[in-house]
C-alpha cells in the first residue's frame, strides 16, 4: 500500500492527523507493507523517528517547505490557480516526483490522505482510495455565507467552486471513498454521486483517552487547532452568544481554550468582555510518557498497571533549555543549597541528580501545585568517563559542591 499524505502526520496536533495516524497504526502490522509517503521536516530522524515507525513499513518524504508567520498570506498568491488555494499549496514538484517513483512499482492499494492528494498523484493508475476528512466544498459555502465582506464573500465563492471541482474530479477516480460520519456520507453521494463510499466515524480511542476524575468547579474545556477558521468562527460564535448565557446563571464559570495559535482578536475580546476564558496555546501530549506499576505491592496500596509518573527525553533547544533553568535558575532556590554531588555517574560519564520537590522551578507558582512532587534527572553524555562527564557538566556551569 502506498499512502499519500501532504502533511507531515507529527506531531498529532490537530483532528486530521489524529483520524490519519490513528487509521495507519490500524493497518500497521496486518494485511499491507505500507509506505507512507509525505513531506517531511530536515530533523524528522532525531525527533519523529520512533513514531514513523509505528505508523509505516517504510518512509518516503521530501522537504517540508517551511511555514512562517507570513504564511497564510503567502499562499494568496494562488487565488488566480485553477485550483483552490489549499490544493495548489499542497501541489509540491518534489512530492509530484517521490510519489511517480513510489508508483512504478505499481502497489496493490493506493491510499490518499484528504482529496487534497490526488494533486501528488495525477496519474496513477493502481486502485485508488480516497479518505475525505469533511467535504471542503461545503465547509467554503459556509466560510462564503458568513463573510463580513463583498470581497471576502466573493473570494470564498470563486474558491468554493474551485474545490467543488477538484473535489469532484478527485473523488471520480477513486475505487473507494472513506468518509468521517453518515452525513458526510450522503453528502458526497449527493452532491457528487459518489459510488462505493464508507464510513469510518470519527470518534474516541477509549484505550488511549481514558477517564479521569472530574475535577472542581463549573470548568469548560474545549480542545482544537486555533489556526483553523472553523474553530475560530465556533468559539467567536460561542463567545458572543451563549458565553454571557452561561455566565449570568453560573457566574463562577470558566473557559479553557486548547490549542495551537489562539488568534489575538479572540483572545483580545474575550479579555474585553471579562470574560473567565484562558487561551494555553500549544500544550504538550504526555500521556505517552506515562510510567505504570509493573507489579501490585498491597503495603503501598499500588495496583498492578497503575499509573506512577511520567518519563520523557528533551533533545535540541529544549534539552539546553531546560539544563540552563535547572541549574541557573532551580537548583539556587534550594534551601540552604551549597552545590550537588559530584560522585553520582555511573561510571559512563552520565549523571543522575534527585530533586525532592517541583516547586524550585520559578516558572511554577504554588497555586498550580496541588502536591509536592519529586523528579529524577538523568543527563546523559559523550563522555567516555565519570572525570570527562564531570568535567564537561562543570564547564557547562553545573553548580557541583565545592571541596
Amino acid at each position: 500500500m502506498l499512502f499519500v499524505s501532504t502533511r507531515f502526520l507529527f506531531p498529532i496536533d490537530c483532528g486530521g492527523r489524529i483520524r490519519t495516524v490513528q487509521i495507519l497504526r490500524g493497518l500497521k502490522g496486518g494485511g499491507f507493507d505500507v509506505t507512507l509517503a509525505s513531506p517531511a521536516p530536515a530533523d524528522w530522524q532525531a525527533h519523529f523517528a520512533h513514531e514513523i515507525a509505528g505508523v509505516c513499513d517504510r518512509f518516503a518524504t521530501w522537504p517540508e517547505p517551511p511555514r512562517g508567520p507570513l504564511f497564510n498570506w503567502l499562499r494568496l498568491r494562488h487565488v488566480a490557480d485553477p485550483l483552490p488555494v489549499p490544493v495548489a499549496t499542497d501541489r509540491s514538484n518534489e512530492g509530484l516526483r517521490v510519489v511517480a517513483a513510489e508508483l512504478v512499482s505499481r502497489p496493490d492499494l493506493l491510499v490518499l490522505d484528504f482529496p487534497h492528494a490526488a494533486v501528488l498523484a495525477p496519474e496513477a493508475t493502481v486502485p485508488t482510495v480516497v479518505f475525505t476528512h469533511n467535504v471542503e466544498a461545503e465547509i467554503f459555502a459556509r466560510h462564503a455565507l458568513h463573510a463580513k465582506s463583498a470581497l471576502r464573500r466573493g473570494l470564498w465563492r470563486s474558491q468554493e467552486r474551485k474545490m467543488r471541482r477538484f473535489e469532484a474530479a478527485a473523488l471520480a477516480r477513486c475505487a473507494g471513498i472513506v468518509a468521517v460520519s453518515e452525513r458526510d456520507q450522503q453528502v458526497l453521494e449527493r452532491e457528487y454521486r459518489a459510488g462505493s463510499v464508507a464510513t469510518i466515524r470519527t470518534g474516541v480511542d477509549l484505550e488511549y483517552f481514558t477517564y479521569g476524575r472530574k475535577p472542581e468547579g463549573a470548568g469548560v474545556v474545549f480542545t482544537g487547532s486555533m489556526d483553523w477558521l472553523p474553530n475560530i468562527d465556533g468559539l467567536e460564535f460561542f463567545l458572543e452568544q451563549v458565553w454571557p448565557q452561561v455566565a449570568r446563571g453560573i457566574p463562577h464559570a470558566s473557559m479553557t481554550v486548547v490549542g495551537r495559535a489562539p488568534p489575538p482578536a479572540l483572545i483580545e475580546a474575550a479579555r474585553r468582555r471579562g470574560a473567565a476564558w484562558e487561551f494555553t496555546g500549544w500544550v504538550e501530549d504526555v500521556r505517552p510518557y506515562v510510567r505504570r506499576a509493573k507489579k501490585a505491592i498491597s503495603n503501598f496500596k499500588l495496583r498492578e498497571n497503575n499509573p506512577i509518573g511520567l518519563s520523557l527525553t528533551l533533545r535540541g533547544a529544549r534539552m539546553w533549555e531546560f539544563l540552563d533553568r535547572l541549574m541557573n535558575a532551580a537548583l539556587p532556590r534550594v534551601r540552604d543549597f551549597r552545590g550537588v554531588s559530584d560522585e553520582a555517574f555511573d561510571g559512563r560519564g552520565n549523571y543522575s541528580l534527585g530533586l525532592s520537590e517541583q516547586v524550585i522551578f520559578p516558572e511554577l507558582t504554588f497555586d498550580q501545585v496541588d502536591r509536592v512532587r519529586g523528579l529524577q534527572v538523568n543527563i546523559i553524555t559523550t563522555a567516555r568517563t565519570d572525570a570527562e562527564g564531570r568535567r564537561l557538566l562543570a564547564l557547562l556551569g553545573m553548580p557541583f559542591v565545592k571541596k
